[in-house]
């Protein structure tokens, strides 16, 4: 069987799998006044994963290879547009690794080009800024700000359903870049005629580029990638350990990963590596009870003298932010919940803002030690009361005509 690897950096093979270590990224937009906006910092001063290292693709995603191997070292060493490729559209289902790729691409890009030079954006923060842009008559700078870029990345397209004017600004655009040189690079959950919403003339702009679709792992792929991220960890197993772990996590490759998270986190908690003495306890540990999001949310309203409106609502105060972060980050590590599912309980946030927040709650409390107490506090809190039984809803008494 023919597996394709995908590396978006150079380095020795580990185990016939190039692994990657892409060098810091450190990207972000700024207001008109120059300051960095921190609600859009998608990837802002953070390191890119370690789990970035690398992306395995096999045969259900064999097109990738020509992504590898023509476009982008071309975009590379010409630092500007592919000509057929522009605009470049991945699409495919939640969890397929659209956002990895993109990723990589920002890594290899910022290896020899400035930030300033590259955007990232969510195209829900797209529509945030356009719209504060047209209240604040700023609208003119709005287009000036991205006009100096040199590779414009807009991820999640479809989160533009129903915002008509969005798209036809993002189509103007898209119609500027081009004619600059720019690389456009956007994402979807699918692909273009699979969204009929879209505009004609946005759809026609996307459609005169090239897109390609990013599939989910088949079984064979998924069992060498599990095999490469516990070897990553000092971690190896047999082939019904691996089918037991992609039973349990699930066949995306956010699951998987985090999967193997956990089980490198018993691993130092119980102090070996026999694999099948942890996937035991990963197993036990799975099949208790775990919080639900909106338990998380009423624990960290109560502990920050919050409500639980104020913890999904837009407000950008820091108190509520730290608040909002961190319970995100206990959700993801509590619950095992994807990026999407935490994001709708937290009023309706995209995945890729509930990874940055995630993120950027692991380096503060990493560094600050008041942070990291407060989530010790937190994280116990919230355990004590999931092992309590739930309370079953109570019936309101209907009243009598």
């Amino acid at each position: 069987m023919d597996i394709f690897v995908i590396p978006l950096n150079e380095s020795p093979p580990a185990e016939n799998i190039p692994v990657v270590a892409p060098s810091q990224t450190r990207l972000g937009r700024t207001q008109n006044d120059g300051t960095q906006n921190a609600a859009a910092q998608n990837v802002a001063g953070t390191s890119l994963p370690w789990d970035s290292m690398h992306f395995l693709a096999g045969p259900e995603n064999a097109s990738i290879c020509t992504l590898a191997n023509y476009f982008l070292p071309k975009l590379l060493e010409q630092q500007q547009a592919v000509d057929h490729w522009n605009p470049l559209v991945l699409y495919g289902p939640t969890g397929s690794g659209k956002s990895h790729l993109v990723q990589g691409l920002i890594a290899r890009w910022l290896e020899n080009a400035s930030p300033e030079s590259c955007c990232l954006i969510n195209a829900v923060d797209f529509a945030r800024e356009l719209a504060c842009a047209i209240e604040i008559n700023q609208i003119n700078a709005f287009r000036a700000k991205f006009s100096r870029y040199r590779c414009f990345i807009l991820e999640d397209l479809q989160h533009l359903q129903r915002k008509e004017s969005t798209q036809q600004e993002l189509q103007l655009l898209l119609d500027r870049m081009v004619r600059q040189g720019c690389q456009c690079v956007v994402t979807a959950n699918r692909s273009l005629p699979q969204l009929p919403w879209l505009s004609f003339t946005l759809s026609s702009r996307l459609m005169g580029g090239t897109s390609i679709s990013v599939r989910r792992v088949s079984r064979s792929t998924r069992s060498l990638l599990l095999r490469d991220l516990l070897a990553a960890r000092g971690l190896h197993g047999s082939e019904q350990d691996l089918e037991k772990i992609a039973n349990h996590a699930g066949n995306t490759l956010p699951n998987l990963r985090g999967a193997v998270a956990e089980l490198e986190l018993l691993a130092k908690h119980l102090e070996t590596s026999e694999l099948a003495q942890l996937l035991s306890a990963w197993m036990n540990k799975r099949s208790t009870r775990v919080p639900t999001n909106d338990e998380i949310l009423r624990s960290h309203a109560e502990h920050f003298h919050l409500t639980v409106n104020q913890l999904r609502s837009a407000s950008r105060t820091r108190t509520v932010v730290l608040a909002r972060s961190l319970a995100m980050l206990l959700c993801r590590e509590l619950t095992g919940a994807s990026y999407t599912k935490i994001g709708e309980a937290f009023g309706g946030r995209d995945h890729s803002t509930v990874l940055h927040a995630c993120r950027k709650m692991q380096q503060l409390t990493a560094l600050d030690s008041a942070e990291r107490a407060a989530y010790k506090q937190l994280r116990g809190k919230i355990l004590s009361l999931s092992q309590e039984k739930p309370r079953a809803p109570t019936k309101r008494k209907r009243r009598s005509a």
